[in-house]
C-alpha cells in the first residue's frame, strides 16, 4: 500500500462512520466506471463531459458578444476601470 493510500485511510478513519460511507461508495462507483484519470487528477465537467472545441469556441463567442457595449455605473467600461486600476 503506498504512502498517499495510508494516509487517506487514517484521515478517512476520523470521520463518522456515514461520512465515511459517503466517501467510499462514491469513489468505488468511480472506479467500477472508470470515471477516473491515469495521472490522478480529476477534472469535473458541467454536465458530467468534456465540452467539445465547438461548444467551447460557440461560449467563447458569446460572452464575448454579450460584453459588447456594456458599462458600469457612470458609463465606465470595463476597460477603463481596468486602465484605472493600473494607474
Amino acid at each position: 500500500m503506498t504512502q498517499v493510500m495510508k494516509r487517506v485511510i487514517e484521515r478517512l478513519s476520523r470521520l463518522p462512520e456515514a461520512v465515511q460511507e459517503k466517501y467510499a461508495s462514491r469513489w468505488l462507483e468511480e472506479l467500477e466506471n472508470g470515471d477516473h484519470s491515469a495521472s490522478g487528477n480529476e477534472t469535473l465537467w458541467i454536465g458530467g463531459r468534456k465540452p467539445t472545441p465547438e461548444e467551447v469556441t460557440e461560449a467563447v463567442r458569446k460572452i464575448k458578444e454579450s460584453r459588447k457595449g456594456r458599462i458600469l455605473g457612470d458609463d465606465l467600461t470595463i476597460r477603463e476601470m481596468m486602465e484605472e486600476g493600473r494607474r
